[in-house]
C-alpha cells in the first residue's frame, strides 16, 4: 500500500495536509518544485512565517513511533491540522538547514522528468525532512548516495533567496525520481 505523508511541526505538534491545497498524500505525488502544498510548507517555515525557527518533519504514517509516545508524528500532530492561505506562489532559491549549518541551492537541482515540454525537478524539503521513507508505495527509492533523504528530519529549516554566509556548507541535492 502506499504511505501518506504530511508536514509536521514538532514544537506546537501542527500539521498540514496535502488535501487542503488539492494535492496527493504520497511523498513522490507533491515533492516537486512549484508544488503548492510544499510552498504552503516553505512559506510556514520562512522569516516570519508561523512555524519560522521551528523543527519540522514531513512524517509517513508507516513512521516509527515517536519516542516515549505510542504514536508517530502523523498520528500525533494529526489532531491539530492547520490550513494556512496559499496566495500567490512563491519560489525559494535556498533551502538553508539552520540546526546542521548546510544548504542546497534550488537551481542546482537536475531536472527529473520532462513532460510536454515541462521540466520537472524533486523539491529538496520533503525528500531531506521526510521520516519513514521505503516504508509503502510513492516512496523514494531512487538512488541516494549521500544519504540525503530523512538527514534533516527534526531540524529548522528556512528557505531564502539570500545566498547563506559561509559559515554554511553546501551539499548537492542530486536525487532523480
Amino acid at each position: 500500500m502506499g504511505q501518506y505523508f504530511k508536514v509536521c511541526n514538532l514544537q506546537s505538534r501542527e500539521c498540514v495536509t496535502c488535501w487542503d491545497y488539492n494535492d496527493f498524500a504520497k511523498l513522490l505525488e507533491h515533492s516537486w518544485i512549484q508544488n503548492r502544498y510544499v510552498n504552503v510548507a516553505e512559506k510556514l517555515i520562512s522569516k516570519g512565517g508561523k512555524w519560522y525557527g521551528q523543527q519540522i518533519a514531513w512524517s509517513g504514517d508507516y513512521s516509527n513511533n515517536e519516542e516515549g509516545e505510542s504514536e508517530n508524528l502523523y498520528d500525533i500532530c494529526g489532531r491539530n491540522v492547520i490550513k494556512p492561505k496559499f496566495g500567490k506562489y512563491k519560489y525559494y532559491r535556498y533551502l538553508i538547514n539552520r540546526s546542521k549549518n548546510l544548504f542546497v541551492d534550488l537551481n542546482k537541482v537536475p531536472v527529473s522528468s520532462v513532460y510536454e515540454g515541462i521540466e520537472y525537478r524533486l523539491h529538496p524539503l520533503p525528500l531531506l525532512t521526510c521520516t519513514g521513507n521505503k516504508s509503502g508505495n510513492g516512496d523514494y527509492y531512487g538512488e541516494d548516495l549521500q544519504n540525503l533523504v530523512g538527514s534533516w528530519a527534526r531540524n529548522i529549516i528556512e528557505p531564502t533567496n539570500k545566498k547563506p554566509t559561509s559559515e554554511y556548507t553546501e551539499i548537492i541535492f542530486d536525487l532523480k525520481y
